[in-house]
This record gives structure tokens, C-alpha cells and sequence, in this order.
């Protein structure tokens, strides 16, 4: 029988990258075998083949739309869940932290992306915009403008109207 009572209390994260280097790889591996795999929780994972640079979904300019990392070639979104009735633990960002750690250490900050359907509640609002949209963002935000200057459709990670955000960065009381 088909329940829809379930509720988790989950952490996620997200990242793209080009293909993994050998020594991407390895860290990985054993991040995986020496951390990963002691944790005893429900969690995954999950590597998508993407595209990258050649492929249909990088044909369109990262202009073309919200999507600023079509040209990356693997998505890697991490999942983890406990029961809704225990407090998420302390110690459990570090294990999806310790995943991007390991293979971000070689790339240049401008070249780490992130999926906002993971979105990352451990970022910070103006982090979380510059790596859901990366280049893209200004043009997000002048849109967000122009389409909804009040932010009725308001996420503590989205897109903000243009010129807001940089009010708010400097007066953080103004949005409470």
C-alpha cells in the first residue's frame, strides 16, 4: 500500500564537473572508502552523465537561459535523510563537505557550479546565486526586477530582484 505520510529530514548538495582527473578520482575513492562508507545513515551519491562541452545540452548558449553549466560533463548531487523525528546531526554536513573538498581542491573557484533542485541550505543567500547561476545571475536579476520586484515568489536561495540584494548585503536587518 502506497503511503504519503513518510517525511525525512535531509541534507543535500550538488556540484558539476568536467571529467574527473586521476587524482580526482582517487581522492574520491578514498574519501568514499576511509569516510563514506563508515556512515551509517541513508545516503547517496549520484553521479549524471551530463554532456559536456560537445553535447546537444552545451549547443545553446549558457546565456540561452537560467542554466549556466551546460558545458559541464558530470552533475554529482549528494542525498542524505534521517527519520523527520531526529534532529539532523552535527557532524553531518562533513561528509557531503568532505565530497566537494575532494574534488574541488584542484578547480578555480569560477569553475564550481552548483544544481539548485539540491539546493544546499548551509549556503548563504548571495553564495547560493552565484553558484545555482553563475554568469547568468545579473541578467536573472534584472529580470526578477522587472517580473517581481516584491519577491511574492521568494526562496532564501533564488534569484533577488536587481540592486536588492546589494541593499540587503548591507542593511541584512532590512529583510526580517
Amino acid at each position: 500500500m502506497l503511503t504519503t505520510e513518510k517525511q525525512e529530514n535531509i541534507y543535500t548538495t550538488s556540484l558539476y564537473t568536467d571529467a574527473l582527473t586521476d587524482a580526482q578520482l582517487e581522492r574520491l575513492v578514498n574519501y568514499w572508502y576511509k569516510v563514506g562508507k563508515k556512515t551509517k545513515r541513508q545516503w547517496y551519491h549520484h553521479i549524471d552523465l551530463h554532456g559536456g562541452k560537445t553535447s546537444a545540452v552545451a549547443a545553446k548558449e549558457a546565456s540561452s537561459s537560467s542554466y549556466a553549466y551546460r558545458n559541464k560533463l558530470l552533475m554529482h548531487n549528494w542525498y542524505d535523510m534521517i527519520d523527520v523525528s531526529v534532529k539532523y546531526p552535527a557532524d553531518g554536513f562533513d561528509l557531503f563537505d568532505g565530497f566537494v573538498d575532494v574534488l574541488t581542491q584542484d578547480m578555480e573557484p569560477s569553475e564550481i557550479g552548483m544544481y539548485f533542485n539540491y539546493p544546499d541550505p548551509e549556503m548563504d543567500q548571495k553564495t547560493a546565486q552565484e553558484k545555482y547561476w553563475g554568469k547568468n545571475l545579473p541578467r536573472l536579476q534584472e529580470i526578477k526586477a522587472s517580473v517581481d520586484p516584491d519577491e511574492v515568489f521568494y526562496l532564501p536561495q533564488s534569484v533577488r530582484p536587481a540592486g536588492k540584494a546589494t541593499e540587503e548585503d548591507k542593511n541584512p536587518a532590512d529583510k526580517c
